[in-house]
C-alpha cells in the first residue's frame, strides 16, 4: 500500500494590496512591489527629493546607498523611479552596471503620473538617471522589493479600471523553491484576476501595457496542497481521506495532464484540474473519505476559501506480483 499525505493552509487573511500597493502603469513596465509583505523596496536610497525638484532632468544621486557619486547595491536590485507630478509623457534612462558588476546596462523606462514604475533589469550599480525632459514635480530614485507571503498562495491582481487587453506577468519562487513564472490577462474593475499557481516569493510582476487606472496586488483566501502522482500502473481503487482542521471550504481535484510529459507536455498554469465526481468532495466544510475509480496522473485538494487547513491522505494499492 501507498500513501502519500499533502496539506494547505492555514492561510493569513486575504489581503488586495500586501505585494503592491496602489499604482498607476504607464506602459510596458515593471510595477513597484512595495506592499506590506514586500521587503527591499526604498522610494529614496538612490536620490531623495532633496535637488531633485520639479524640472529635474539629470537626477542627483543622493540617496543612502550612494558613495562617491555611484549607487552600490548588493544584491543587485531593479530601480524604483517615483514622480510626484504628471510624467507620463517622458521617459526615464538608467545607466550603471548589471548583477555580474562587469556588463553595462542601459533601461529606458515609461515614466509615471503621480506614481512609480520599476526597471525590468536588476542593477548592481546606478551611475546615471535621467528623465527625457524636465519633470513636472519632485522626483526620487530607489530600489524595488520582493514581496514573500505567509504561504504558497495565489496572486491576486485588481484593475482599477478595464485592463482585459493588457498582461501581468508573474514571476517569483514556488513551495517548492524553483522559480515560476505565469502570464496572467488582466481584469477590470470590480473583476479582479488571479493566477492559476501558488507563489510564496514574487520578485517580479511586469505589465505588457498601460493600466487604464490604478493597480494593486495582493492575495486571495485560495491555495492548493502540493501535487500528488498516481502511480499508472498500481491498482485502481485509491481512497483519500480529508482531515479538516477550523474552518475551510475545499475541493478535491484530480488531472490527467503531465507537465513532464515528453510527448504531450503542458505549462504548469495550464494543467487542467478537475473536480472529483463525488460532489461530497467538491466545496466540501467538514472531514470526509472518498475514492477515485481510476487513478488520474495527479490529485490536489483546493482551498476555496476559509481561515483553517486540510490534510489530504492518498491511499493506492500496488500491484502484487506472484
Amino acid at each position: 500500500m501507498r500513501a502519500i499525505v499533502t496539506s494547505v493552509g492555514p492561510l493569513a487573511a486575504a489581503n488586495t494590496s500586501i505585494i503592491s500597493a496602489s499604482q498607476v502603469v504607464p506602459g510596458a513596465t515593471a510595477l513597484a512591489i512595495d506592499g506590506t509583505d514586500s521587503t527591499g523596496y526604498s522610494a529614496t536610497n538612490i536620490a531623495t527629493t532633496t535637488g531633485n525638484g520639479a524640472s529635474t532632468t539629470t537626477v542627483t544621486l543622493n540617496g543612502s546607498k550612494v558613495v562617491n557619486g555611484v549607487a552600490l547595491l548588493f544584491p543587485p536590485q531593479p530601480v524604483v523611479l517615483v514622480s510626484a507630478g504628471n510624467d507620463s509623457t517622458k521617459t526615464w534612462t538608467v545607466t550603471g552596471l548589471g548583477p555580474d558588476n562587469r556588463t553595462s546596462v542601459i533601461e529606458t523606462v515609461a515614466a509615471a503620473n503621480a506614481s512609480r514604475v520599476s526597471t525590468k533589469n536588476s542593477f548592481c550599480q546606478v551611475t546615471s538617471v535621467k528623465l527625457s525632459s524636465g519633470s513636472a514635480g519632485n522626483v526620487s530614485v530607489g530600489t524595488n522589493g520582493t514581496a514573500t507571503l505567509d504561504m504558497a498562495r495565489r496572486v491576486l491582481v485588481t484593475s482599477g479600471g478595464t485592463d482585459t487587453g493588457i498582461t501581468f506577468t508573474i514571476t517569483g519562487v514556488g513551495k517548492s523553491g524553483t522559480i515560476t513564472s505565469e502570464v496572467l490577462t488582466g481584469g477590470s474593475s470590480g473583476s479582479p484576476v488571479y493566477t492559476a499557481q501558488n507563489f510564496l516569493t514574487i520578485t517580479q510582476i511586469l505589465a505588457s501595457g498601460a493600466s487604464a487606472s490604478t493597480v494593486i496586488v495582493g492575495t486571495n483566501g485560495v491555495a492548493n496542497g502540493p501535487h500528488i502522482r498516481l502511480d499508472d500502473y498500481a491498482m485502481s481503487q485509491i481512497a483519500i481521506q480529508c482531515t479538516v482542521t477550523g474552518t475551510v471550504n475545499y475541493t478535491v481535484q484530480s488531472s490527467l495532464d503531465d507537465p513532464n510529459d515528453p510527448s504531450n507536455s503542458v505549462l504548469p498554469q495550464n494543467v487542467t484540474w478537475v473536480n472529483t465526481n463525488d460532489t461530497n468532495a467538491v466545496s466540501q466544510t467538514a472531514t470526509i473519505q472518498t475514492n477515485f475509480a481510476y487513478p488520474p496522473r495527479y490529485a490536489r485538494v483546493l482551498l476555496n476559501s476559509g481561515s483553517g487547513s486540510v490534510v489530504m491522505t492518498v491511499l493506492q494499492p500496488t500491484n502484487v506480483m506472484s
